[in-house]
């Protein structure tokens, strides 16, 4: 049997079950009207008895039992009477219903991320297989399901364990805490371990850390003891830089846009402020001119004329300047 034809039939045993149930009194138009809880979101459509409710920028309403829920994009949080919540991830289509303290959830598509309180009876319906999450020593339960287009059914028990049933066989069976399950077609016998994927982690604006307030410390400026005394930064200078290039054009008449301009078309020209010349103001005298004094050659000893008397002394029996 294809997928599609065990959903029509899922549908009418769904339809048969419903008429039973309004003969015997079990669902009355009064229990429609009992109040779920309060659901926001940045794009949701509710069909049913609701009470809008605007914060900010985002949609609320408050449901009644019987309210159709479509989370067409982004993400949604249902929070329902006793406190217990129910995060979606869009896109995403669910019935809720409440009898006395029960709540019942039948998903059409979606994935439904639900942490309810241990106490609290709820259970989760699909076109062929019921999800119901089992407490562990009274401590509060904590699951994720998803249905996909296709059929594909997805589970995740992250605190306590949880119960599939099939709707058609009455088959059934308990995934353990921490399990993720992946049900090709709603089908028991095809269960395969999955990959982690099976998440519905929802993030609105109040789940945000509020942060302090800011602190702003005022301190009172002193007068300084003598301002003048107070050194000034120095003053810097910073050269100037001007870029010349040609104009841009704009021709109406031609088809493309004219060519940008070439980087070495531009001339770059550096303007740096010239400093004031330094001016030193003073006298300067001339330097006085060396004394001449008058100096007479000697003869330079060993020269010709006193090789020539040294002969004549010596040839005449005298004595010569040297001995």
């Amino acid at each position: 049997m294809r997928i599609w034809d065990r959903w029509r039939l899922a549908g009418r045993v769904g339809r048969s079950v419903g008429v039973l149930c309004l003969g015997l009194g079990v669902w009355t138009p009064t229990a429609a009207q009992e109040p779920v809880g309060r659901i926001e979101g940045d794009d949701i459509a509710v069909k049913g008895q609701v009470t809008l409710v605007r914060a900010g920028t985002r949609k609320s309403a408050e449901l009644a039992s019987g309210s159709e829920v479509s989370v067409r994009t982004g993400q949604a949080r249902l929070t329902l009477n006793d406190g217990s919540e129910i995060d979606i991830c869009g896109p995403a289509q669910f019935t809720v219903l409440r009898s006395g303290d029960a709540v019942t959830v039948a998903l059409n598509h979606g994935r439904l991320h639900g942490r309810f309180s241990p106490t609290l009876p709820v259970t989760i319906y699909t076109p062929l297989v019921v999800f119901t999450p089992i407490a562990i020593e009274g401590r509060p339960r904590d699951s994720v399901i998803g249905l996909d287009a296709g059929g594909e059914i997805c589970v995740q028990p992250v605190h306590g364990a949880a119960r599939l049933e099939q709707q058609l066989t009455g088959a059934s069976i308990v995934v353990p805490q921490s399990g993720e399950m992946i049900l090709p077609e709603g089908q028991l016998e095809s269960m395969r371990q999955g990959s982690g994927n099976c998440r519905c982690d929802v993030v609105l604006m109040e789940d945000l850390p509020q942060l302090p307030p800011a602190r702003v410390a005022t301190i009172a400026a002193r007068p300084l003891a003598n301002p003048e005394e107070t050194p000034k930064p120095p003053a810097t200078e910073e050269p100037r830089w001007t870029v010349v290039m040609p104009p841009l054009t704009f021709d109406a008449k031609s088809p493309g846009p004219p060519p940008e301009p070439k980087p070495e078309t531009a001339t770059l020209i550096r303007e740096i402020q010239v400093r004031p010349t330094v001016v030193f103001q003073g006298k300067v005298e001339a330097e006085a001119a060396p004394k001449q004094t008058q100096r007479f050659s000697e003869p330079k000893k060993g020269g010709f004329l006193s090789k020539v008397g040294g002969f004549f002394r010596r040839l005449f029996g005298g004595k010569s300047k040297s001995s």
